[in-house]
């Protein structure tokens, strides 16, 4: 076997094992982010995060205005 064929049957295979090893490891990350994002937005107690409070504007206060008729 030509020293060419080995290097890269070598390079293919630690190109492979890697990937195969990171890429279900990824997976399960951006899959415990998404689920633990999507439990925080919905207030799930579950997931051992505090419920997220967005603060609330305070109410708008109208002024009436006073009754402008003239006083018998």
């Amino acid at each position: 076997m030509p020293i060419d064929a080995i290097v890269l049957d070598i390079w293919e295979t630690t190109w492979r094992v890697p990937n195969l090893v990171l890429f279900p490891i990824g997976f399960v990350i951006l899959a415990w982010a998404t689920a633990a994002g999507f439990l925080a937005f919905t207030g799930s107690q579950a997931s051992g995060q505090p419920e997220i409070h967005f603060p609330k504007e305070p109410p708008i206060i109208v002024d009436e205005p006073e009754d402008e008729t003239p006083e018998q």
